[in-house]
């Protein structure tokens, strides 16, 4: 499972999504703001995919290595923590 590191959230400002930790911002679209906010602790990498290519209409194994790889990046910059 994965979860929002505890010094990171997620803001709108001005119609944009940001992530944000304690020093710097990362603007998102929806989708990223979307799968950020799925790491709850409750979701597994299977579970935001699923969730995602229903909403989307787009092929779960798509979901599933697009999630893959940005989840990769928010978890390098400790945006994010696995359980």
């Amino acid at each position: 499972m994965l979860k929002k590191s505890y010094k990171s959230q997620l803001v709108k400002f001005q119609g944009k999504f940001m992530i944000t930790d304690t020093k710097i911002v990362f603007e998102v679209n929806e989708i990223g703001a979307r799968i950020y906010d799925l790491c709850n602790g409750k979701n597994s990498v299977e579970d935001i995919a699923n969730k995602l290519s229903n909403k989307y209409k787009i092929g779960y194994d798509e979901a599933l290595k697009d999630i893959n790889d940005y989840l990769s990046e928010l978890e390098e910059l400790q945006l994010i923590v696995k359980e």
